[in-house]
């Protein structure tokens, strides 16, 4: 083989190993501007920029701008820590850096938010179950007190039909009602 094919097959390599990287800078940005959608339900989503360098999903698919231009990207594939950090790549890794860091906060907020959510909807729950038991309570009362006003006017109805039987009968020691 000869220089030149060997520098050619050096330049074509690097060309791809910085297309690969376009694509999943690209791929981040999709997901930082438009949220993270994907039908896989073990998809990933770099944390770090190793994470980034090791990130391989080859059914990921996804519509995206490179360059400019719609491309389709089908598969993402690992490159070295190597390969990102050189000189020709530090658009791309810096670029990659913060969507990932942009990515990472999004999604500890929307952890956050959700999580806040649950416990305001629990709240909610509660202050309702609340709400319904002190109704209830009042409800139980009012009634006890209806009860309580009922009874009361069956005893006097009670004392005074015993003082009219007494009247119309008179009872011995034996014979108490």
């Amino acid at each position: 083989m000869s220089k030149h094919q060997s520098n050619q097959h050096r330049d074509e390599r690097k060309q791809a190993a910085t297309q690969r990287i376009k694509e999943k800078v690209a791929i981040l940005a999709k997901w930082e501007s438009e949220g993270i959608t994907t039908e896989n339900p073990n998809f990933f989503v770099p944390t770090s920029k190793a994470a980034f360098c090791r990130w391989e999903d080859e059914k990921l698919e996804k519509l995206v701008l490179i360059d400019g231009k719609e491309t389709t990207v089908c598969g993402v594939f690992s490159f070295t820590d190597a390969t990102l950090d050189k000189p020709y790549n530090s658009t791309h890794k810096e670029r990659a850096v913060d969507l990932i860091a942009k990515l990472k906060n999004r999604r500890t907020k929307k952890g956050q938010n959700t999580e806040i959510k649950k416990l305001k909807a629990k709240v909610k729950e509660y202050e309702i179950s609340i709400q319904n038991i002190n109704n209830e309570l009042v409800e139980s009362r009012a009634e006890n007190k209806e009860l309580n006003a009922l009874l009361s006017a069956k005893r006097l109805e009670v004392e005074r039909l015993t003082k009219r039987l007494k009247n119309v009968v008179p009872l011995g020691p034996k014979e108490v009602v």
